[in-house]
């Protein structure tokens, strides 16, 4: 497990494409667990507690930051709920979407039977206010970075994909890849929002590369990126 930043309050590490960030199977490999696993070995087998802040989807990699005492975890899930914890996305989207601080404002409702989430009108029951920014990234920018090529791109043809960078304002279930199918963008490798297949089963072409938050402890800021990994 990559762990990125770790103290007496909180833990911060990269979580891979094809990992559950929490699972109910017990035969399935998740983020919480391995967590607990990591922290259960440095405590030389002591049982350490372990609090879940934010999720990524299974086939989403990026940073995930996890609360090791009850107080670190009411203060981040305070700064998730007040828009204070900043989230920003690399992806790879089918079409040519071009933009720049593009945003996107829709209400989405969760389909627990195709486990989707849906574009709906604001006024229909359980619809939820979903919005981010997107940027498009420049075809130097692409060409010239490992980590675009190593986390968003696959035999990347700029005159059928985009690589866009996103910033979060809400974190709805799904929002980012209900969000860009709606518009006609979906995510490459994204089959259940209508993108293109590709041979990599248990991941999309998308990356949570950077978290911004105020730790719960002392106040200071504090951002993570895998590109400076």
């Amino acid at each position: 497990m990559n762990v990125l930043f770790e103290d007496d309050y909180i833990l911060v590490c990269e979580k891979k494409a094809g990992i559950a960030t929490q699972s109910a199977k017990i035969s399935e490999k998740d983020m919480v667990s391995e967590v607990n696993n990591y922290l259960y070995k440095r405590a030389g087998g002591t049982t350490c507690p372990v609090f879940l802040i934010h999720r990524l989807d299974k086939p989403v990699a990026g940073i995930l930051v996890f609360a090791k005492t009850k107080d670190a975890a009411a203060k981040l899930n305070s700064q998730i709920a007040s828009g204070k914890m900043s989230k920003k996305y690399y992806c790879t989207v089918d079409g040519v979407c071009q933009g720049e601080n593009v945003k996107l404002t829709d209400y989405l409702i969760k389909d627990s039977k195709q486990n989707k989430a849906l574009v709906s009108d604001k006024n229909e029951k359980e619809a939820k206010k979903a919005e981010l920014i997107y940027s498009t990234v420049s075809k130097d920018r692409v060409n010239s970075s490992e980590f675009l090529k190593n986390f968003v791109m696959t035999d990347f043809n700029e005159d059928i994909h985009t690589v866009l960078d996103i910033r979060l304002i809400t974190g709805r279930f799904h929002q980012i890849r209900a969000q860009l199918s709606n518009i006609g963008f979906p995510i490459h490798g994204d089959v259940k929002y209508g993108g293109a297949e590709t041979p990599e089963k248990n991941k999309i072409y998308l990356v949570a590369y950077e978290l911004s938050f105020i730790h719960p402890k002392n106040g200071k800021s504090l951002t993570f990126s895998l590109e400076n990994v």
